[in-house]
């Protein structure tokens, strides 16, 4: 057994190095195949099924196109401005309209303008399945101003973290099964500090997929609801307050710059002035020298 360690040891350290470069071997795979992340095998036989075509009623075979693939993962998010009459009574009508379709109000703010219309942004999580129903439901509050939805394909991401947990899960198997077939202290050693660091890339790996599964979950609308006037007035002298804070910068900034050459300035005139007033005693007494 205490032949055969080293070999193992070896074999359980490459698997574990290769998780350095794993990441970079599944991009290339992935760019490999029209820059398009390849699908798990049980999502890919999921595909498979549904890509069997269907037969009409003459028997002509159309191929079943309305389900996106499983195994492509989105995040999306969408930002809506609304217009309306109350505020009150909209605030309550969004917040219960997230919590019909399973979402959450995740974070609001209100404020008010000086001639008293008020606004309020919202942060509403949503299920993702429920994102579109909702965002068309949102019509109903007010008058829509403006929207506007981001959809990020995290898909290539998403199956490069899957790969390298497998590889990173294997390794640590293959070190615990080192680690209980035993050997020389030193190599045991060896192994703990290995999965050790297995470990902890492992569970990072985790945490990626898990922020990934929420992010994927969960879609994110913001929503800013305003009484009429309420933009109008509090935007109309925007141009003003950030033509000041960016001269009050400037001005800060000249100043700042003013204070550092002065500090650097000023040892050095002062020793001009002590060398000049030194050169002027010595010119003053040869003077002196010269006329007795």
């Amino acid at each position: 057994m205490s032949r055969r360690l080293p070999t193992l040891l070896c074999t359980a350290l490459f698997l574990n190095a290769c998780g350095v470069g794993e990441s970079d071997f599944a991009g290339e795979a992935m760019e490999s195949r029209a820059m398009e992340p390849p699908p798990p095998a049980a999502a890919l036989a999921s595909r498979s099924a549904e890509a069997m075509v269907l037969q009409d009623e003459g028997g002509a075979a159309t191929p079943d196109v309305a389900q996106p693939p499983e195994w492509r993962h989105l995040i999306r998010s969408g930002h809506l401005r609304i217009e309306v009459s109350s505020l009150d009574a909209s605030l309550e009508a969004v917040q219960s309209m997230a919590e019909s379709a399973g979402g959450y109000l995740a974070r609001s703010s209100t404020r008010e303008s000086g001639n008293g219309a008020r606004s309020a942004d919202l942060m509403l999580r949503i299920p993702a399945p429920e994102f579109d129903g909702v965002v068309a439901a949102l019509a109903n509050v007010g008058r829509v101003t403006a929207e506007s939805v981001n959809v990020v394909d995290v898909s290539r991401d998403y199956v490069d973290i899957e790969t390298r947990l497998a590889v990173r899960e294997q390794t640590v198997e293959r070190l615990r099964q080192l680690a209980r077939d035993g050997g020389g202290l030193e190599d045991l050693l060896a192994i703990e500090r290995e999965l050790g660091r297995a470990l902890e890339q492992l569970e990072s790996l985790k945490g990626q997929l898990l922020y990934y599964d929420r992010r994927i979950a969960e879609s994110d609308l913001e929503i800013t609801l305003f009484e009429p006037g309420a933009v109008i007035s509090d935007g109309a002298f925007q141009p003003l307050r950030e033509a000041w804070r960016e001269a009050a910068g400037v001005f800060a900034r000249s100043l700042a710059s003013i204070l550092y050459v002065a500090v650097f300035l000023a040892p050095w005139v002062l020793l001009a002035g002590l060398v000049g007033w030194a050169v002027r005693v010595l010119w003053v007494r040869r003077r002196r020298r010269a006329a007795e």
